[in-house]
């Protein structure tokens, strides 16, 4: 079967030993924005994004670094 972002998301988010991973999900469907959190992803981005938009998602996903 062909699996998805969302269908990788929940088996990664379900799983103890993966469940820590952030995953930021992207669509060119702007819907996608008010449903992505019921999968368990930590961020969406709206395709088309810049460069700048994607390393900003993926900063505030980071752990802080004093």
């Amino acid at each position: 079967g062909h699996e998805d972002g969302r269908d990788v998301c929940i088996q990664l988010k379900g799983n103890p030993s993966t469940k820590d991973i952030r995953i930021i999900l992207y669509s060119s469907f702007s819907d996608a924005n008010d449903t992505y959190q019921v999968y368990g992803a930590n961020d969406f981005l709206l395709k088309p994004f810049t460069s700048a938009q994607l390393l900003q998602a993926i900063e505030q996903q980071l752990p802080f670094a004093p």
